[in-house]
């Protein structure tokens, strides 16, 4: 119980340092509740859910959610093997990237976005490692789920439904 508390702890701090804080915005339905994770609508067909979602779109909805912490126009790089990164206003470490599009078991287009901070771990050779902080599928409609999610005491969960 205190190594999961603990966790939590250090993600929940981990999480306010990069300015992220689980937003319910109700005019976008894109809340932490179980509402959120609920079926995606009955799927577009692929060309329409491609021309309906960008990666700047994808990026710019989470960036809505962790409450603007993210700079749309800082992009480290737009590859199509890598994906889109921007990086956080406030902490050059702090990046969304934007990989997909993909497509899920039921035919529905999506993106991943993976929240992560770059900690240097060699300052001579700028070598480090990401550590992730979540994980975000972007659907065509607007549909955003988590990996995690926090319960009413602000404890770190898994979502079950990811």
């Amino acid at each position: 119980m205190m190594r999961k508390t603990f966790a939590g702890m250090l993600c929940l701090l981990f999480i306010g340092l990069c300015g992220c804080w689980e937003i319910a915005e109700e005019e976008q339905g894109t809340t932490t509740s179980a509402a959120a994770t609920e079926a995606v609508t009955a799927p577009l067909s692929t060309a329409s859910q491609l021309a309906a979602m960008s990666k700047e779109e994808a990026l710019s909805l989470v960036n809505r959610r962790c409450g603007d912490a993210y700079d749309m126009t800082r992009i480290d790089f737009d590859e199509p093997e890598f994906g889109l990164q921007i990086r956080s206003k406030s902490n050059d470490n702090f990046k969304l990237l934007c990989e997909g599009p993909k497509t899920d078991s039921g035919g529905s287009i999506y993106f991943t976005v993976q929240q992560f901070e770059f900690v240097l771990d060699d300052p001579e050779t700028g070598e480090g490692h990401t550590a992730t902080a979540n994980w975000f599928s972007v659907y065509a409609n607007g549909e955003i789920t988590s990996m995690f999610e926090y319960d009413e005491n602000g404890e770190l969960e898994l979502n079950q439904d990811y």
